[in-house]
């Protein structure tokens, strides 16, 4: 049955638009390819290299354009990948009227999902529901002092320049946390993560972290509360109460009867 321009009437599932052979389909407008129908299915829109079930542009560039509700050209774009690797970009189009795609670099993108699978939100994130972390404690960058270099579990104050160092005495009202990280425990979010993280700590202010801590000074047992002791960076048993106001780090979460070691704590600074 031949095809008419105004549509066809009485057709069976004999009929079909396509080919017999293995040859692909190809639908062109203005002489110009626009669609290409593979043998096994797989279609092109505006390529004729197809990789996948459905390939719209290639090589590392494939885009969705979506129109506006206010019929604007290309308002909207989800863009596979761009010339520095494979990733998932949600963007604006760059120019209204039907400008030329966005299909490099950053600009316009609204949110990106990395090959790794970290995702970058441009704007703001606002959710309906729980939001659940595998991750432990909540935690915050700190500059630490220069001439320390410190490993997750440590025990930190802050010196009269506001940086971080390890504690090293007994009852330190200047502790402010522990650094996140150690053992099986990571922190679920980190406040004032900046671009260069060179000098800089995430600090755990609350929930469970491992903990560097030194038995010497007494026997820990699960719910004490624990405080900063002479040993640099280690946690002790806050025995004496009216010392231990204003210097507590935290609960153990575990038993620690001699020796030194990392063990579980919640933080909760007091």
């Amino acid at each position: 049955m031949p095809w008419n321009l105004t549509g066809n009437a009485g057709t069976t599932a004999a009929d079909f638009l396509g080919t017999t052979d293995s040859q692909s389909l190809i639908i062109k407008a203005n002489n110009a390819q626009a669609i290409q129908v593979d043998p096994n299915g797989n279609v092109g829109v505006g390529t004729a290299t197809i990789f996948h079930t459905l390939q719209v542009g290639g090589g590392y560039d494939g885009n969705l354009g979506f129109d506006g509700s206010d019929g604007t050209p290309n308002a909207g774009y989800l863009r596979f990948g761009d010339s520095t690797g494979w990733k998932f970009h949600i963007t604006r189009q760059r120019e209204k009227g039907g400008g030329a795609p966005l299909n490099t670099g950053t600009t316009g993108v609204l949110m990106t999902i990395q090959d790794n699978g970290n995702v970058d939100i441009t704007g703001s994130l606002n959710v309906g529901g729980d939001i659940t972390m595998p991750a432990a404690d909540f935690a915050e960058d700190f500059q630490v002092a220069a001439n320390d270099a410190v490993e997750p579990g440590t025990v930190m104050v802050l010196d009269e320049n506001g940086l971080l160092r390890p504690s090293d005495k007994s009852y330190d009202r200047k502790v402010v946390g522990v650094i996140s990280g150690a053992c099986d425990f990571r922190p679920g979010l980190i406040l004032d993560r900046q671009t260069s993280s060179q000098g800089r700590a995430p600090l755990a202010l609350v929930g469970k972290v491992y903990c560097k801590v030194d038995a010497a000074y007494g026997a820990i047992a699960v719910g004490d509360l624990l405080t900063s002791s002479p040993t640099p960076g280690h946690a002790m048993k806050a025995g004496d109460p009216a010392r231990a106001f204003g210097a507590v780090i935290g609960k153990a979460l575990r038993p620690f009867t001699s020796g030194r070691g990392l063990s579980p704590i919640l933080v909760a600074l007091q």
